[in-house]
């Protein structure tokens, strides 16, 4: 069981990335933990940014530095695929974002026996394991190795080839199967609890309210976290 979760939280004060990354994660139920994949606005860095960062990483970029249905099937296509083990049939639970969904990915699906479900909106911090209980803790510790390390001061940025590194020491020293265990837990996906939401958090149906588009909002100065995990 795999599940896509995309966060857009702004590290503390004062502590921000130039520019905008997307970290998109996928993690297992058994503490698997698939090849990041940072995406990066307008191109990738000039300078190495590949030193003390895991082999297998993914890397791309888009304009905003947000991901794209392109983007998604490449990870698709060389990270969930070919990380995600041989045993079938495997669930993949993500945000019902329109970048994860295409025809072509729901072929690949199929083709591979991959099942894929889309979490319901505005239930993601109480149904997603990784925005539950691994992000926070992620970013805060990003944030305290950049303090360590001597790469900000009040006034400082987290340069884009420096944050890979970063990224993945922080990974190294949060995400333990303990804590990813926790987070399933915590959020019922595993072992699967129905009553996380209770009745009195559910809006009545009303079918005759209209649907209004939500624009997504860019900020520079912010990395977006984007997970892809629970299987």
């Amino acid at each position: 069981m795999y599940h896509t979760v995309i966060l857009q939280n702004s590290y503390q004060q004062k502590v921000l990335v130039h520019g905008h990354i997307t970290v998109h994660m996928c993690i297992a139920a058994d503490g698997h933990v698939l090849p990041s994949f940072l995406i990066f606005d307008g191109c990738l860095p000039h300078r190495s940014f590949k030193d003390g960062v895991p082999d297998n990483w993914l890397y791309g970029s888009s304009e905003s530095g947000y991901m794209d249905t392109e983007l998604f099937e490449n990870w698709f296509d060389k990270v969930f695929i070919p990380f995600c083990g041989t045993r079938r049939p495997v669930l993949l639970i993500f945000d019902n974002h329109d970048s994860h969904i295409s025809i072509d990915l729901i072929e690949k699906a199929k083709a591979n026996n991959i099942h894929i479900i889309g979490l319901p909106p505005h239930t993601t911090h109480l149904l997603q394991p990784l925005d539950v209980a691994i992000f926070g803790p992620l970013k805060e510790k990003v944030n305290q190795l950049s303090v360590t390390l001597g790469n900000l001061n009040k006034c400082a940025t987290i340069g884009k080839a420096k944050f890979p590194a970063l990224l993945s020491t922080a990974i190294d020293q949060i995400i333990s199967l303990a804590r990813v265990k926790e987070s399933f837990r915590k959020s019922r996906m595993y072992p699967v609890d129905r009553s996380i939401i209770p009745n009195s958090q559910l809006a009545p149906a009303d079918f005759n309210k209209s649907e209004k588009t939500n624009k997504e909002t860019t900020d520079v100065d912010t990395t977006t976290i984007t997970s892809n995990g629970n299987y």
